[in-house]
């Protein structure tokens, strides 16, 4: 199959995650997971402007594809109106384990208002550090989240800790 239709094909399937027939949107979405990264563009679009479902879809199929490119979309999605949404996109930054972690922590110091931002960190955070993955900068975002005033108390949080990431390593993560 040459690019262009590969292209098309993917489109297609993309379009099928929005589909009133779940088992039809199943299907595509299924079909999308087997492509991969190759799918994860689109899936990210449609992450951010698809319908609910469609949306729900693109999520779940970016947590089973586990591909660090769609953190930063993922991260979006934490403050999806819907909450089977941000769930799954909280799943999902699970999934990628610190490869996600970078661009939380840039939310939490962008979008620190935003409760919603800061209940999906709090979760991702927490089984992080349940599974001892968490690493000791992120250990005090999450403890700030966990504390009086996290509105007050995370964008600082946050902020040193993406100051000692620097400081510890050029690229690659947490």
């Amino acid at each position: 199959m040459d690019q262009e239709r590969s292209d098309q094909h993917i489109n297609n399937l993309i379009a099928e995650l929005g589909n009133s027939s779940r088992l039809q949107s199943l299907k595509a979405r299924q079909r999308l997971v087997e492509i991969g990264e190759a799918a994860v563009p689109g899936l990210d679009l449609v992450l951010a402007s698809g319908s609910h479902h469609a949306r729900w879809e693109a999520a779940k199929a970016l947590a089973e594809i586990r591909s660090p490119s769609s953190a930063p979309a993922l991260v979006r999605a934490l403050q999806d109106e819907d909450i089977g949404v941000r769930w799954v996109a909280m799943d999902a930054l699970i999934a990628l384990d610190q490869a996600g972690l970078k661009p939380l922590l840039e939310a939490l110091i962008r979008d620190f208002q935003s409760v919603w931002l800061r209940e999906g960190a709090h979760h991702i955070f927490h089984t992080l550090r349940r599974r001892g993955h968490l690493p000791k900068p992120f250990i005090n975002v999450y403890e700030a989240l966990e504390g009086a005033e996290p509105e007050m108390k995370v964008p600082w949080t946050a902020e040193r800790a993406w100051e000692k990431m620097l400081q510890s390593r050029e690229g690659g993560s947490p």
